[in-house]
């Protein structure tokens, strides 16, 4: 899948830009949020959920890979023993694990997500990328969370990541329209 794919994904109304909407947690979303997190967290680690999360990206977008220099060049097959993909996965883990602590606290969390969106501005990422991300992070709560994961979860899951991603691709274009001006 290219990246003009995933885009013309994001438009459609069951899709993952549509879905992400900021929208403002019912403390009930919030328990889910935090209690299925958990249970990431122990089942499956921060670790291994990033390196499931960065091989599903490159599942559903194969050239998201060219991305990441340090390990753009290594076989799909060894990508999940490779130290630089482990390290940028627990990151990305790291950074959702934030989030998810910050529920009652988005004030903050806005900040933090901003600045990150626009260090990924160095990297020729697209807002399409962060769908992609959110696309793959549901996708690896899923494997995580088995049966637990039902519709009300993926809701949750969706509104709170919904903050991640606008906050994130408002960072990233504050980044670029701060490039364009130089």
């Amino acid at each position: 899948m290219s990246l003009t794919q995933v885009s013309t994904i994001s438009e459609s109304s069951t899709t993952v830009s549509r879905e992400y909407q900021p929208l403002a947690l019912t403390e009930k979303q919030k328990g889910l949020i935090e209690k299925t997190w958990k249970i990431v967290e122990e089942d499956i680690g921060m670790l291994k959920g990033g390196i499931l999360l960065f091989m599903r990206i490159f599942e559903l977008c194969p050239p998201a890979l060219k991305l990441f220099k340090k390990f753009s060049d290594i076989p799909n097959e060894q990508l999940p023993e490779n130290e630089d993909l482990q390290s940028h996965g627990l990151q990305v883990m790291e950074t959702v694990a934030l989030a998810v602590s910050s529920l009652n606290n988005t004030e903050e969390l806005v900040v933090v997500l901003r600045e990150l969106g626009g260090a990924h501005g160095s990297h020729n990422l697209q807002q399409a990328h962060f769908d992609l991300v959110g696309q793959s992070l549901l996708w690896t709560l899923e494997q995580g969370l088995g049966k637990e994961f039902t519709a009300e979860v993926k809701a949750a899951w969706i509104a709170m990541y919904g903050l991640v991603a606008t906050e994130m691709k408002e960072g990233l274009q504050e980044y670029k329209e701060f490039s364009d001006s130089l």
